[in-house]
Parts: C-alpha cells; structure tokens; sequence
C-alpha cells in the first residue's frame, strides 16, 4: 500500500511543473525534490524523537494524520490550466521510445542500486560496526538528506551553464568517491563527513536525471514520461537491497560499497550519450 501511495510522486512532480513555463521545467524539479529532500530531513529528525517520547505507533498515526491534511489540502490546489487542457500528444510507445528517456531510465536504475544499497541499506549497519549510536545515525542520515536538499535546488542550474553532460559526470564521481571511502571510516565523525559530500552527489544525480526524463517533451506527454521513468528505476529499487544483501553475506560489507561505486562510473560513462550530449 506505500508503495501504490508513493506511486503519487510522479502525478505531484508533473502537477508543479505545470505551474512553470516549458524552459523552466527542469529548475521546477530541482525545487520539488529540493523540497521534498527537506521534508525528509525533517521527518527523520523529529520521527526518532517522537518515537522516543510516545512509542513508535505515535509515529505512524502522526504521518497518516499528515498524509490526510495534505490529501485535505490539495482539495483547494487548482490544477495550472495549460496542462489541465493539454491534449496527449504521441502515444505510449512514442514517449516511451525517445532516446534521451531510455538514457536517462537506464542511469537512473544505476542510482537507485546504488541508493538503496548504501545510503538506504548498508551505510546503517556500516556506521553501527563502527559504534554509530542510533541518534548519530540519524544525525548521519539527515546531513545526506540535508547535502541533497542544496544539491537539488542548485543542480539545474549549474547544468544549464556547464552542460548536463559534464554535471551528471561530476555528481557521479562524487558519489563514487564517496562510497570508495566509507569502508575506511573509522569513526562516526568520518562516515558523517564522507556522507554530507555523498549526499551532494545523490541529490545532484536524481534531480538531473528527473529534469532529463521530461525534456524537450510537451506538457501533454510529461505524465507518461516521468510514469515511464520512475516505473523503470523502480527496478533499481528492488535490485539494490536484494544483490547487495546477497553481496554482504557471502564477502564483506566493502564489497557493497565497491560494487555501488564502480556503478557510478559506468553511469558517469553513460552520461556520455548522444541524447543527454545534445540536451
């Protein structure tokens, strides 16, 4: 049932970005996931903090009281008019098929693997072998999601003058780097210091990939390229946890972050692409 409900996060980015001229789309994504970044921070923040006072049911009805306000509020959110009257334009396959979208998909599932493998999955249990205490964990989580946050407000416009090219290869380095040295982190101040610089790199790559996903494409056809896009990285999603799980068991942790660092090179490779060159 989450994951039908977070399936409402491609009709909440198309819906924003409707409230934006066309050549200004990719800088609305940068804001949406700036501010979505934020909201988690602070939902992790404050979630252990609740939890610790009333019991971890409190956390759970306190955000589905959130969740209703914010259904209650989208009652009064008028749909912008431009993309409430656009017609589709091109079928399924048509959107579906563009270069520039299978591209960026492709990398995408790289950095949901990636994603869900370290940040999501083992950097957690890294941090705890190295004696993390549960509020350092957070703390940790939250300068990732914090880092993210100010490299997705800025990440757009940096590639609107650099190039996407070069900025999607230098966010992909970054993370790479980054996850090459938590395994030599000793201390819980280390893994801090690696993850805010990894966080910069996250938030970078997922917000320029989203902004790729619906360039140069008519607001008609933007659902159905951002539905395209998320159902397809959603495989990185399952893949991350599954392969790197299997990955810890069978060699060590390091090999986890290894594996995750050597995907982002080959996506710094891919952002090569003629498509994402020419965008």
């Amino acid at each position: 049932m989450t994951g039908a409900g977070a399936a409402a996060w491609v009709a909440f980015t198309i819906f924003f970005t409707g409230y934006y001229d066309s050549e200004h789309a990719a800088r609305a994504i940068g804001v949406i996931n700036s501010i979505n970044q934020v909201a988690q921070l602070v939902a992790t923040g404050s979630g252990g903090v609740i939890a610790d006072a009333f019991g971890y049911q409190a956390v759970f009805c306190l955000a589905a009281v959130l969740g209703l306000v914010g259904a209650g509020v989208l009652v009064f959110v008028t749909e912008p008019v431009p993309a409430a009257r656009c017609a589709v334009g091109g079928g399924f396959r048509t959107v579906a098929g563009r270069p520039l979208l299978l591209a960026v998909a492709g990398m995408a599932i790289l950095l949901q693997f990636v994603n869900f493998a370290s940040v999501f999955s083992f950097v957690p249990v890294y941090g705890a072998r190295i004696g993390a205490s549960g509020s350092q964990l957070g703390l940790i989580t939250m300068l990732t999601l914090g880092s993210s946050a100010v490299a997705a407000y800025s990440c757009v416009r940096l590639a609107e003058r650099a190039g996407y090219t070069w900025t999607l290869r230098t966010a992909a380095i970054i993370l790479s780097a980054s996850l090459l040295l938590v395994p030599h982190t000793s201390t819980p101040a280390q893994l801090a210091a690696v993850q805010l610089v990894s966080g910069v790199g996250r938030g970078s790559l997922a917000t320029l990939l989203m902004a790729l996903s619906i360039r140069s494409t008519s607001a008609g056809t933007r659902a159905t390229a951002m539905g395209v896009f998320q159902a397809v990285y959603a495989g990185g999603m399952l893949a991350g946890p599954v392969v790197s799980g299997f990955m810890a068991d069978r060699l060590d942790l390091a090999a986890v972050f290894q594996l995750s660092a050597a995907l982002c090179l080959l996506l710094a490779v891919m952002a090569y692409h003629p498509a994402v060159r020419r965008a």
